[in-house]
């Protein structure tokens, strides 16, 4: 006789991974959902709260209720990490109170991190990196890795900041990013685009000194007779030079005459 068959369930693989996504919704989850999570003691990020995502025709042709261009329920997106494998129904179970749907395996971690704020996808709503909020050892700026072109794009777009406001100076920069762009402020702060920004502001400062000194000294070299008159300025004729010699010379009289009556 050969060996018994197994029953069907437990033929079934039971799949156990250590990083699970779940969909929260704000009027769906207990006030203190945040809280409860961390009671979890479980490594955790959640999303900046996606309330400006809109339906897309490819979502209305899988489901003719979802209108493309009608807002979505406003939502935050979860990533739960654990330190071991763990099943579906054991992460359900841990996160029933959220009464939130199904949860899902994680692909790949760092895609979901930048999915948090759809960091990849420029067809949708893209969040702020700052508005992330982690929980334990998850480390997220490793996932924000950015790529030559990224950098480029953005320093230029400090660099357009830098001269839209008026900023000449380097610690003025990173008074004004705390209080306006975080994610600015993180890029400045080290490594390439930090030297780059420092180096443009110097050398912007430079420019703005160099410029007026140049203009200081031409005014000085054109009343000297070094250098021609500046055709945009405004010269006096000789009329209009006597007529001031006049009413300085009544002024100094008038002040003589006060002095004496004293």
């Amino acid at each position: 006789m050969g060996r018994p068959k197994k029953a069907e369930s437990e033929k079934k693989q039971v799949i156990k991974r250590p990083n699970w996504l779940c969909l929260v919704y704000p009027e769906s989850a207990p006030s203190d959902w945040k809280e409860q999570l961390k009671d979890l003691q479980v490594s955790f990020a959640i999303s900046p709260l996606h309330d400006k995502d809109l339906w897309t025709e490819k979502d209305e042709k899988e489901n003719p209720e979802h209108k493309a261009g009608t807002a979505k329920k406003a939502h935050y997106h979860l990533i739960l990490c654990y330190s071991s494998n763990k099943t579906f129904e054991q992460v359900q179970n841990d996160v029933s109170f959220l009464n939130a749907p199904r949860v899902e395996v994680c692909k790949d971690f760092t895609m979901s991190v930048r999915y948090l704020i759809h960091y990849d996808n420029k067809e949708k709503f893209k969040y702020s990196k700052s508005d992330i909020e982690t929980f334990g050892t998850i480390d997220i700026e490793k996932c924000f890795k950015a790529s030559p072109d990224e950098i480029f794009e953005t320093e230029m777009q400090i660099i357009k900041f830098c001269d839209d406001n008026e900023i000449y100076y380097f610690c003025d920069l990173v008074k004004i990013l705390y209080e306006t762009n975080k994610d600015f402020l993180r890029a400045v702060s080290k490594g390439e685009t930090k030297s780059f920004v420092k180096d443009y502001l110097y050398t912007k400062m430079l420019k703005m000194r160099y410029a007026k000194q140049d203009e200081r000294e031409d005014r000085r070299d054109r009343r000297n007779g070094i250098l021609p008159p500046d055709k945009t300025e405004k010269v006096m004729t000789e009329s209009e030079i006597e007529d001031l010699a006049k009413m300085a010379l009544r002024e100094s009289e008038n002040i003589v005459s006060k002095r004496n009556k004293k």
